[in-house]
This record gives C-alpha cells, structure tokens and sequence, in this order.
C-alpha cells in the first residue's frame, strides 16, 4: 500500500504522458541530495530533543502543568517519528519542489528541478527541506489532509502534499491540469511562517549558512515571475507569503540562528579544515 501510494506522489509530479522517473541511489545527484537530506534529519532531531529537555526540566519545576504534560507528550511523539531509517528520493522532474508525507513515512521527495531549474546550492536545499520536515513535525501535512477529504485522490496527493511555495500549483494551472479545492489544500500563513522559522533553526542547527540559504526565495521569486508574466505569481491565494517577504524575514532571523552560532558547527569545519589540508 505504502509502496503504491509513494508511486502516486511520484507521478503527481509529472505532466500527463511523461515518464515517472527517479535518480539511483548510486547517482551523485542523488548521494548530493542524500547526504543534505540526512543532515537536516540529524538536526531536526537535535532540535526536537532541545524541545523535550527544556520541557520536562520545566514540568519538574512546576508539578501538574497540564500544558507542559500534553507539549511534552506532543514533542515526544514528533521525535518518535524521525526515528528509523529514512529514504531520499530524488524524483526526475524539471518542477522545483520537495515534501514530506505522513502517509509515507520516513521518505523525503525531493525534485530535481531545484537543483536544475532554481540551480539550488546545498545551504538553500537544506533551507528547503528543513521547511518541508518541519511541515510534517508541526502536523500542517496532517491537518490539511483532513480539509481535502472531498478531493479526488490524485489532486490531493498532487496538492495537499507539495511544496507551500505553489510553485508546483501554478505550473500544472498553466498546463492545463484541472485542480480543484485549491484554496482548502493551500497552507495558511501561520503554517508558513512555522515552517519557515522551524526550518531555518533545523538548518542552522545541521550546520548550514541560513543567510546564504535564504537566497533560494529570490530563485523561487524570479522563477515564479517567468511562469507569471512578469509578475511574482503568489498573489493568487492570500494564503502565501511572498517570496520577497519570506526571504527578507528569514535574513534577518539568520543573524541569530546560522551554523556560526552553534559551537558544534565550529568543531566541524575545523575537523574538516585539518583533513583538508591533510589531504592536500
């Protein structure tokens, strides 16, 4: 069932007649991938696990704090969910795009059009995809799934569970894709933002440069512009940001989370550094 449903998340990204198609685990695109993939698993679970010593240091200062029990018990239940061995599938598709599904667990979709159409560094890739982990470890892949219950399996697949950029959307729109309940499949703004504040943390934590990664929205911004005749094409739904705006904020917010604010990043470039020059 799983293997089938990964299948049809797959061919969503495709036009109608193309070939669904994806990289070999032995390609380097997607070892390139991978490896950014596993990193920003490794950080989510760094910041999860922050989450969980905080509060369970607080509930023992504070006995019988319901709230504290049920955010504990929900942070618990997140870290449960990156444990195990998770699968990067690099998908032969031009659009750019990533997602995390809930309905098949522990795999990271990530479409080769970011590193071809967008030309993605790895810090905006990590920047991507610790936005798209921190969709599923807010529950916002959860939550909008059950909003588009009335919708055809293979526009909710298409939809519920792509990239919040709607990059994807507006491309299949201009194909000609018929794609109803768009507005109820759509991320709201809050969902966004939680995304884009949770993700930038994962990626610094990873060891990342958020403000270099940052500069993917201004890719996505232009990228968007082309398909949109000249204008940045996110005003069609209320329910997103600019790319502008997004991109703006998460600058600002790198000054205080970037890998050069994590001492552990720093042991890690020196390590590399001596290698480095070891080997050379």
């Amino acid at each position: 069932m799983e293997k089938s449903l990964s299948k049809t998340l797959i061919s969503g990204q495709f036009a109608n007649g193309e070939e669904p198609k994806v990289r070999k685990t032995s390609d380097p695109v997607h070892k390139r991938v991978d490896k950014i993939s596993h990193k920003i698993l490794q950080g989510a679970r760094d910041l999860i696990d922050g989450k969980i010593e905080r509060r369970m240091m607080r509930i023992n200062l504070k006995k019988g704090n319901t709230k504290l029990e049920e955010e504990l018990a929900y942070w618990q239940a997140k870290r449960r969910t990156l444990k195990g061995t998770w699968h990067t599938i690099v998908i032969c598709s031009p659009l750019p795009n990533a997602f995390v599904s809930d309905i098949t667990p522990r795999k990271i979709y990530v479409n080769e059009g970011l590193l071809t159409s967008l030309e993605c560094s790895d810090d905006e890739l990590a920047l991507v995809l610790g936005h798209e982990v921190s969709h599923l470890l807010l529950s916002h892949t959860s939550n909008r799934g059950t909003l588009s219950m009335s919708l055809k399996f293979a526009e909710l697949a298409m939809l519920s569970l792509i990239d919040p950029t709607g990059v994807v959307s507006l491309i299949l729109m201009s194909l000609g894709w018929k794609l109803d309940g768009l507005t109820e499949a759509k991320f709201s703004r809050d969902h966004e933002q939680e995304a884009d504040d949770m993700g930038l943390k994962i990626a610094a934590i990873s060891c990342f440069d958020t403000a270099s990664g940052a500069n993917v929205f201004a890719k996505l911004g232009a990228y968007s512009k082309v398909r949109g005749g000249g204008q940045e094409a996110f005003h069609y739904s209320d329910s997103h940001p600019l790319c502008s705006q997004r991109g703006a904020s998460l600058k600002m917010q790198s000054e205080k989370n970037n890998a050069a604010n994590h001492s552990h990043c720093g042991h890690r470039r020196k390590q590399f550094k001596i290698v480095r020059n070891f080997l050379s």
